[in-house]
């Protein structure tokens, strides 16, 4: 039996005491398998719909939507499911905003995460090369779950609103030693750390300044992890990037990022994120203002905070 619908039934939940029963459902939900929670979740919402024929009145399942996109997505199920899901989860929030006789945020959840997925995908498809990887990983059933899954842990660290605690000292000390140049490079991550925990106040401003502010994020983020692989020994033995040092030419992160990925083999997730970052930091240039695939704000500047904490977590573990 469902414990959530169980104590529902036994009224020691209430669907109306939203915020608590929901609370509860992802207490549960984070001890099972991904497999049961897509189950789990698929129960609340069928009876949740029978509740809602039988008093003749609507209940807002709008997360549950959500989940279910979500573990859709881990699962390695269609995109074409996944966005129906998140379609229905946007449609629940704006009836509920409908009700009070207001407009849904822009920032909220199910409309965020659609919009970080869909650039995923133009990101995906921009590129022939980036095209040819991803789609390769893609097609295995466990790689897709693997790099679908590292997508919505990051998403999901990406919407905490505790304090922010930086990467510990071991990361940095792995990937760059204790030396002058660890310092440097270690102050652009705690740079975007900073503006990351300024979050709440920046992303209420309605003037420009967010935009900028969350550009330098995603500039500080690239610095770091362009900092770090520069340092590798066995990356700086690549014949692009000795090519390019020979010439006298600047190496930038895109060289680095691919010759990564030519040479180091990484696995199909440290490969995408790494894409990805490269994607999304090339999209700040102001060359690029016209061809932009999605907003850069405030919200997108933590997702690629996180996205960069991960992926120097899985450098330092290699």
């Amino acid at each position: 039996m469902n414990v959530i619908i169980n104590e529902l039934k036994n009224k020691k939940l209430s669907l109306k005491n939203e915020e608590e029963w929901l609370g509860r459902a992802d207490d549960i939900d984070k001890k099972r398998r991904t497999e049961d929670q897509e189950k789990f979740w698929k129960e609340i919402l069928t009876y949740i719909i029978y509740k809602e024929k039988q008093e003749l009145k609507h209940y807002h399942k709008g997360h549950i939507y959500l989940r279910l996109a979500i573990k859709k997505l881990i699962l390695g199920k269609s995109y074409n499911t996944v966005f129906k899901y998140l379609k229905l989860a946007q449609k629940e929030v704006k009836i509920r905003y409908a009700e009070s006789g207001g407009k849904p945020p822009e920032d909220y959840t199910s409309y965020r995460f659609n919009q970080v997925l869909k650039c995923f995908l133009r990101y995906k498809n921009s590129q022939k090369r980036c095209k040819t990887i991803i789609d390769l990983y893609l097609k295995d059933k466990n790689q897709r779950k693997l790099v679908h899954k590292t997508f919505c842990i990051i998403y999901d660290l990406s919407l905490e609103s505790t304090h922010l605690k930086r990467l510990g000292w071991s990361q940095f000390d792995k990937l760059l030693g204790r030396n002058r140049y660890r310092v440097l490079v270690e102050s652009y991550y705690k740079g975007a750390l900073w503006l990351c925990q300024g979050i709440n106040e920046i992303h209420r401003r309605t003037n420009l300044e967010q935009y900028g502010l969350a550009s330098a994020i995603i500039a500080l983020c690239g610095a770091t992890i362009e900092g770090i692989l520069s340092h590798n020994r066995r990356l700086l033995q690549a014949p692009t990037i000795k090519e390019k040092k020979k010439k006298g030419k600047n190496v930038t992160l895109g060289d680095y990022v691919w010759a990564y990925i030519d040479n180091l083999n990484p696995a199909p997730d440290l490969t995408v994120m790494l894409l990805f970052l490269l994607s999304i930091r090339n999209q700040i240039h102001p060359e690029n203002r016209n061809n932009r695939f999605i907003l850069i704000d405030m919200i997108l500047g933590k997702f690629i905070f996180r996205l960069s904490e991960r992926i120097i977590i899985k450098l330092s573990a290699i």
